[in-house]
Order: structure tokens, then sequence, then C-alpha cells
């Protein structure tokens, strides 16, 4: 990301900043017009907080991540547009064929381009979860 080329190619076309999102949140000024938020890698109040302050309008993605990462992603990007409406664009998290279908993704079900809720609260995947053998965390 180079804040001077991206503002002379701004000029003829919008411009969508990805991969170097979290660098760019620490700057001055959005030589861009839409953040690509991932919640799995950016934190979503930092985005939110840059678009909202530089004009910038928002879409979330799901990182290509496992299946409750993408529907962690679309809860998201859900609540997110009815809070703050025009602000949030068009988002994507259809990326769970792009991995062997597991467990969790033979649950996902997709009608066009829509992705419909898992069984269970928040993310879903409930019954999936209930079974895994969690572990408590430990600091390092």
């Amino acid at each position: 990301y180079n804040p001077q080329e991206w503002s002379r190619v701004r000029s003829w076309a919008p411009l969508a900043l990805d991969q170097e999102l979290a660098r760019a949140l620490s700057l001055a000024e959005a030589c861009f017009d839409v953040v690509i938020l991932k919640p799995a890698k950016t934190d979503v109040a930092d985005a939110l907080h840059f678009a909202q302050k530089y004009g910038c309008k928002v879409t979330i993605t799901s990182y290509m991540d496992h299946p409750v990462g993408i529907m962690h992603a679309a809860a998201l990007a859900y609540e997110m547009k009815k809070e703050y409406g025009d602000l949030i664009l068009q988002s994507g998290c259809l990326t769970h064929d792009l991995y062997e279908e597991n467990a969790f993704s033979a649950q996902m079900k997709i009608t066009g381009p829509f992705l419909h809720a898992t069984a269970g609260e928040g993310v879903g995947f409930d019954s999936l979860l209930e079974v895994l053998p969690w572990q408590p965390l430990t600091r390092l």
C-alpha cells in the first residue's frame, strides 16, 4: 500500500484495501474508498472507526476461513448492515467450498448467493461443537 500512488490511481476508479488494511488503519488518511474487513484478522472496531472517520464504505469477507469463521463473518455482516446501513456494502462469505467438505461445511445451506444460518446459537454448529475435545487456554 503506497498512499501517494493510490491517491493518483483513485482519481480514475474507486479503490478497496484488503491485505495492508491493518497497517493503513494507523495512517492519518485513506487513499481508498472501501475497507475490506476480514474479522478473522482485523479488529472490527478499529476498521469501522477508520471507515467512519474517512468516509469509506465497508465490505466483510470470511478470509477463506473454517466454516465457524465463515458463519461468524456472515453474522457480523448481517448485524453491521442492520446497525450501519449504507456504510456496509454487500459482503462475501461463500468460501466454504474452496476446501474438501467436512462435517461443518456439510451443515451450511446456500440458496443462490445467500448463506442461511446454521442450527444452534450464535454461529450455529451446536451439535458439532458440543462433541469436540475442548481444553482450557493457558498463557504462554
